[in-house]
């Protein structure tokens, strides 16, 4: 289809659990393999945030079969402070957990990515609301403070087409 596309941002993805999982006191990064013997906690098969670690070929098979899945964030949370498992998940997506005390540890080998576009039609205008939420999101995402493992990109142009 005639569309353009713009990343806007690319983040790194990490396990998230309480202070007191084992896992938390590992030295950082951790790699993949060594989540094997822990019971994973994750948002449902649909969510994208699943899907790109399902989807790629060098994170283990048993990292990618939750014990416990969840429909929201806010159900993965008391899982987690818990301490009945981990989760892996952006890093930006992670923030609100590791604000509220989780403990969030960057993952390698392999180093898994999301990347957030924007996507529009090509030659086509935005409705006024839809720019207005363009233009605020955008402007929202170029503010995020620096956290390891986030690259922001910066925003070319209209993106309106």
């Amino acid at each position: 289809p005639d569309l353009d596309t713009q990343l806007i941002l690319v983040d790194t993805y990490g396990l998230v659990c309480s202070p007191n999982h084992p896992l938390a006191s590992l030295p950082a990064p951790i790699a993949w393999s060594n989540l094997a013997p822990h019971v994973m906690v994750s948002l449902q098969k649909s969510s994208g945030v699943r899907a790109n670690v399902e989807l790629h070929p060098r994170v283990p098979a048993r990292c990618k079969q939750p014990l416990y899945e969840v429909g929201s964030m806010s159900s993965l949370h008391p899982l987690l402070v818990r301490g009945l498992g981990y989760a892996a998940l952006p890093v930006l997506a992670a923030q609100p957990l590791v604000s509220a005390g989780l403990r969030y540890v960057p993952l390698f080998k392999p180093t898994v990515r999301r990347r957030l576009y924007i996507v529009t039609k090509r030659g086509r205008s935005l409705s006024p609301a839809a720019a207005v939420l363009l233009e605020t999101m955008t402007g929202a995402v170029q503010r995020l403070p620096a956290i390891d493992g986030l690259s922001i990109r910066p925003v070319k142009g209209d993106a309106r087409a």
